[in-house]
């Protein structure tokens, strides 16, 4: 078995994955990263898959508005936007749900520690069981306007099969109320620099 298992990044840092050092990769590493990792393994009605940096902007959007109970802090939005950063850093690779029990304590432990160098690196608190409820909450109708994108832009199939009503407003680009900003219907360049943006400033 090769005893390698860093990943040469674009900044030219090398992230050792399974002794991540919090501070081996740069922001526009980690943006690009999550721009450049599909969801749904890459399946979707449009064009171009839909990234995981445009699920996690969503999932942000859908915090600050329908599922928040007080204004979120910069590091709680923060915690919000790269709750999937994990899978930007381990190569880009975003398993489905069903897989991941089968995957192993191996690569249970592999994202715990890579979770771990992420909330150093960027300060996120620990989830609260509210928080985390919320969140949950955000990611799972995120999720069902994802899916939406793998049969048309109306989706029904995913609205079917998740019981989740699908949030329009997220990717038709008609009401931008309350930070509802159309993200899947962003320029996909556009959303990956917002992306970025939200990392740095956030």
């Amino acid at each position: 078995m090769s005893e390698r298992a860093w990943i040469l990044l674009p900044s030219g840092k090398q992230l050792d994955l399974l002794d991540p050092d919090p501070w081996s990769w740069t922001d526009n590493d980690l943006a690009t990263g999550l721009s450049r990792t599909y969801g749904w393994a890459g399946y979707s009605a449009w064009d171009l898959p839909l990234s995981v940096a445009q699920h996690s902007l969503a999932v942000l959007a859908l915090r600050r508005s329908l599922f928040a109970d007080r204004p979120l802090p910069v590091a709680e939005a923060r915690r919000e936007l790269l709750h999937d950063a994990t899978e930007a850093l381990m190569g880009g690779w975003d398993p489905i749900t069903p897989l991941k029990p089968h995957l192993g304590p191996g690569f249970s432990a592999l994202v715990a520690r890579l979770q771990a160098a992420i909330d150093h690196r960027y300060d996120l608190p620990a989830w609260t069981p509210t928080d985390h409820a919320l969140h949950k909450r955000a990611d799972r109708h995120a999720a069902a306007n994802d899916g939406a994108h793998r049969y048309s832009d109306d989706g029904p199939d995913a609205e079917a099969g998740t019981g989740v009503g699908l949030l329009r407003n997220l990717y038709d680009g008609k009401n931008e109320a309350n930070g509802m900003r159309g993200v899947y219907r962003e320029p996909k360049r556009k959303a990956d620099h917002r992306g970025l943006d939200c990392i740095r400033h956030e």
